[in-house]
């Protein structure tokens, strides 16, 4: 008896990536749309599905989204009672008018200047980073480089102190875990803890920013908020200066980061070629985004869907899975193969598309791209260490390479 394709997908049991694009291909031809029991939540693997859903709004939300996909223990959802109400609005659960006025704020503080005046900064922390391990001769790239790198970048972005970065780093860790991962009971009440712990540590920095406003977003935004700019409650002001915008800019750009580095040491020649033509770096990067997408995007089922030959009951848990869309051979050309010449790269769905459309694409784009270019200044002989099995993040959403060992000659 053939096994169904639900019951073979499970990204929470880290799989080789090899073995489950195969899943993913089995389920674009035979079951595109498929119920996954063990996760309680459907899942969208063609192109033109995905963007069926995101751009129907009536019948597909995304409110309700950050639910976690385990369910918490009474001491849990106690300790959480401390911390901003659960319900309160963010940027990805939230539809509409409620939507619109948080997109405009973090918009309106997010201005093409402040994103242009990055770069230097970024390629300032990143040669930082390299800096701690170049003498070295190995390294793993992802704990040491890829991981705390985004990070850095965007606490540094929102304002945060340099010296409170290890700490804001465990808070999101334990947010993230306890939102899309299973963690026995007594983990989860300290990862409840931990988010509480962030959430006051929060209204404290906001309430010191409002005191004493610098050049960073925090303060722009705060001070949007409070000149009547910025429609923005202080629970909403919170969630945004904390884990709204940190763990999107973190978690995903660590993966995009492993994964640049992986794809093109893992054939020698794509390294060369573009250690020797830097204007090949855009579209590394955007050929990364298409071939190993750091992961996917929830959505809420409001009334029976036809969608991908089957009815997903309203009510339901939808992950549109854009590892798999961005491989869809109905769209993009030979797509198992990574191809940094490739035309049809552009049109991958890595940030979304229409009205949850990711605000922070270009400058998602811009870090990537000078962190690669740091490694190939600094490291030009970089290499992958032989041998080395491939490890990836146990969540449901996050697609991302944990570890990645890599070497080079030291003079």
């Amino acid at each position: 008896m053939t096994v169904r394709v639900g019951d073979r997908f499970d990204p929470l049991a880290g799989p080789p990536s090899d073995e489950l694009h195969a899943v993913l291909r089995q389920a674009r031809a035979e079951e595109p749309v498929f119920y996954v029991p063990a996760l309680d939540l459907w899942v969208v693997t063609r192109y033109d599905d995905m963007l069926t859903v995101v751009n129907d709004r009536d019948r597909f939300s995304v409110e309700g989204v950050l639910d976690s996909v385990v369910d918490y223990p009474p001491a849990v959802v106690a300790i959480l009672a401390e911390g901003v109400p659960h319900d309160t609005p963010v940027l990805a659960n939230t539809e509409g008018e409620a939507s619109e006025r948080l997109r405009a704020s973090v918009y309106r503080s997010l201005t093409p200047r402040r994103v242009a005046a990055l770069e230097p900064r970024i390629r300032e922390l990143a040669n930082r980073f390299v800096d701690r391990f170049a003498g070295r001769g190995t390294v793993d790239l992802f704990a040491e480089y890829a991981y705390p790198l985004p990070l850095t970048v965007i606490l540094d972005f929102i304002g945060i102190p340099e010296d409170d970065v290890a700490t804001i780093e465990s808070w999101v860790s334990d947010w993230m875990l306890l939102q899309f991962s299973r963690l026995p009971a007594d983990r989860q009440v300290d990862c409840a803890r931990s988010v509480v712990a962030h959430h006051a540590y929060l209204r404290a920095f906001i309430a010191d920013r409002r005191a004493a406003p610098r050049d960073d977003f925090a303060s722009a935004l705060i001070r949007a908020v409070d000149t009547g700019q910025a429609d923005v409650s202080e629970d909403e002001l919170v969630l945004l200066v904390g884990t709204t915008l940190t763990s999107a800019a973190h978690q995903a750009m660590s993966g995009l980061i492993s994964a640049t580095a992986y794809h093109l040491l893992a054939t020698r020649s794509r390294w060369e070629e573009v250690r020797e033509d830097r204007s090949l770096v855009p579209d590394v990067v955007e050929e990364v985004l298409r071939f190993d997408t750091p992961g996917g995007f929830f959505r809420q089922v409001l009334v029976d869907a036809d969608l991908g030959g089957v009815t997903v009951p309203a009510g339901s848990r939808l992950l549109f899975y854009i590892p798999s869309c961005n491989r869809d051979d109905a769209t993009f050309r030979d797509p198992d193969t990574f191809d940094v010449h490739r035309r049809d790269k552009s049109r991958h769905l890595a940030f979304s598309h229409g009205a949850h459309f990711c605000l922070g694409a270009s400058f998602a784009r811009a870090e990537a791209r000078v962190a690669l270019s740091v490694l190939l200044d600094r490291l030009p002989g970089l290499r992958l260490q032989p041998g080395q099995p491939l490890v990836y993040a146990p969540s449901v959403p996050m697609r991302r390479l944990d570890r990645l060992m890599v070497e080079w000659d030291v003079e």
